[in-house]
């Protein structure tokens, strides 16, 4: 499998997401660390954060099809 932001490849078991959009770690840190530097009101947790929204993507898309 893919990562669908880099293209990299990646496993089920590092990666981050629904099985529509997966995220490799290192783009998943890139996008916590991009929460924590630009929205400090999004709280202590960025990677958190970071993993809701890879998750909502995956939902968003599976209702598009």
């Amino acid at each position: 499998m893919k990562c669908k932001i880099c293209g990299k490849k990646t496993t089920w078991d590092e990666s981050y997401g629904r099985p529509n959009f997966i995220v490799c770690p290192v783009c998943h840190k890139m996008i916590a660390e991009n929460i924590h530097q630009n929205h400090q009101h999004c709280g202590k947790y960025p990677e958190f954060v970071a993993t809701s929204i890879i998750i909502q993507i995956g939902r968003i898309r599976e209702e598009w099809k």
